[in-house]
Order: C-alpha cells, then structure tokens, then sequence
C-alpha cells in the first residue's frame, strides 16, 4: 500500500496483436490437419468386409454300422467341407465325438449320449485309413439297439451338425 506512482501495464501495439492472432490460427489450423489426417488417413479404400471362413465343419456324412455278436463297426468319411461348403483339410479336424443311445423295447425316442471321442492325431482304439475312421464298440448285449451319432470337432473349436443316425442290433447267430 504504498503512495507510489501506479504501473499500467502498456496496451499492446497492433503487429503484437496481429502475431498474437497469427500463433493462435497456427495452432488451430495445425490441430485441424492433425484431426484431418487421423480421421481421413484411417479411412482408406473401402471393399467389401472379408468374412473368415467359418471353423464348423459340414455334419458328418455315409456313417456305415455292421455287428458282429456284440461288437458294433462304425465307419464314416472324414468331413472336408465347412458349413460354407469351402474345403477344409482333413488336418483341420481335430476330433469326432460319437453319441450313443440305447432304444428299448418301447421303441420311445431315447437320448443320446457322449460316449466316445476320437482324437484325430491319435485316434487309437479308432483307425484313419484313406481319410476313413474306423471305430467299434465293445460293450453291446444281445437283443438291445443301439443309436449312433457323430459330431466332428475343428482344430478351432467349431462343432458340426448331427450325423444321421445309424442302429445297431447284435442278435444270436
């Protein structure tokens, strides 16, 4: 609180305005162009959007089924096309999973069940020959029928549809 002479800051001059202005439209104009080159250089060239074949392989297909006593036989083509119908290499099957049902003599619908898994890269007790697979079962009686179904499994974990059906019957010879 002094009773000193009172400083007045001086007004500024009009080439201090105009640089004043001319740093602010800079920035301005420089953070436009880096909005412009962001939004605009992301864009590119516009196509069509690229659909990734699809990992479900088609159903299961032909599954043949024999009995000898109480042995079951299943044989079936390894799938080589995908839902899509674009071909899918047999290595891009990693698994089969067979169902299995038992009908009884009120011939209702039963309800399949996992029973067995076959692992394509090693598929043992099945067998892979000629891009057959080759599997039984061990474990029927005499005068029950059995329902089967398989369902192949992707290398990338897509399932396929249901097989059709195919029954067995072992009976006395």
């Amino acid at each position: 609180r002094g009773n000193g002479p009172v400083k007045f800051e001086k007004a500024p001059t009009d080439a201090q305005e105009k640089n004043a202005m001319s740093i602010r439209s800079r920035r301005f104009v420089a953070a436009g162009l880096a909005l412009l080159v962001m939004i605009g250089g992301a864009c590119g060239r516009k196509t069509a959007p690229l659909v990734p074949d699809s990992p479900r392989p088609e159903a299961v297909k032909s599954v043949r089924a024999e009995t000898r006593d109480t042995l079951a036989f299943l044989s079936w083509p390894i799938p080589t096309l995908n839902v899509e119908g674009k071909t899918m290499a047999p290595a891009d099957i990693q698994r089969f999973r067979i169902y299995r049902a038992e009908f009884g003599h009120d011939r209702k619908k039963a309800r399949y069940k996992p029973y067995a898994e076959i692992d394509t890269t090693n598929p043992s007790p099945a067998t892979i020959h000629d891009g057959l697979i080759f599997w039984s079962d061990r474990h029927l009686q005499y005068g029950q029928v059995y329902g089967y179904r398989i369902r192949a499994v992707s290398a990338r974990g897509g399932m396929s549809a249901w097989s059709d059906e195919v029954r067995v019957a072992p009976l006395l010879s």
